[in-house]
């Protein structure tokens, strides 16, 4: 069989060249449709017994990939009790809790306050409203950092950063990436003072697909250089240069 064939190509060259051709230009029209897994969750063994146990806390909870926006105030002299910076954590609260591949996401703004009474425990909003001056800041700072179920947690302990936490939906095909590219934008666009860091699978997940596009951007032209100097150390024509990166190039489109 593999005889006829090298008797075929050397018989009717043209018509090989040809074929070659339309093979490289209908690979180069479907370049468009590549697209890049940055979920690294979606790797893992599912008959593994630990991913069986995470995948059945995700369908339980509705979720378990958690992303965190961590604000920061101390670069500009105050804690992130002022009513800007309050304003702020509502802003990024509320815009993940109406995104689409968002389950559920909370902050000092709307997480629950429970205290104890004498018939049980009592359950209201931390904040009922956001405070409108610095004197409401000062107070709802008292009652925060007073309360070490929010302290280290939700607030650091020196009050010049504050946590928000929000789960992805657990669904498949959904874009944990996607939320964590908006927010950044979201973030961007408003032009907050404040400091941020991100952590999270959605962000590690948005973090890994840029690096690899900027890695693919970098490294592909110093690799076609890499293989134009060897060809031309090796051969010193343009024939010898040509066809092997041809052949290379071929292959790379075709696969």
């Amino acid at each position: 069989m593999l005889r006829k064939i090298i008797a075929f190509s050397i018989r009717f060259p043209f018509l090989v060249l040809i074929f070659w051709a339309l093979v490289v230009v209908f690979f180069v029209f479907q370049l468009p449709n590549i697209k890049q897994n940055n979920d690294f969750l979606s790797y893992l063994d599912k008959e593994n017994p630990v991913v069986k146990v995470f995948d059945d806390i995700g369908k339980r909870f509705k979720g378990n990939s958690y992303g965190f926006v961590v604000i920061g105030t101390k670069k500009l002299g105050k804690t992130i009790f002022n009513v800007e910076t309050l304003k702020h954590i509502d802003e990024i609260t509320k815009f993940l809790e109406n995104h689409k591949f968002v389950s559920d996401a909370f902050s000092i703004v709307n997480i629950d306050h429970i205290r104890k009474t004498e018939g049980g425990i009592e359950v209201s909003k931390l904040i009922e409203k956001l405070p409108t001056t610095q004197k409401e800041c000062k107070l709802l700072e008292k009652k925060v950092m007073s309360d070490e179920s929010y302290v280290g947690n939700m607030v650091s302990k020196d009050g010049y950063y504050a946590n928000i936490v929000f789960k992805a939906i657990n669904k498949a095909g959904i874009k944990k990436d996607v939320i964590a590219k908006d927010i950044l934008e979201f973030i961007k666009k408003k032009g907050y003072k404040e400091e941020f860091y991100f952590g999270g699978v959605p962000f590690s997940m948005e973090s890994a697909g840029r690096l690899i596009k900027r890695d693919i951007k970098t490294l592909t032209p110093l690799v076609l250089l890499l293989i134009l100097g060897f060809l031309w150390i090796s051969f010193r024509s343009f024939r010898g240069i040509f066809l092997p990166l041809l052949s290379v190039i071929i292959s790379t489109i075709s696969t």
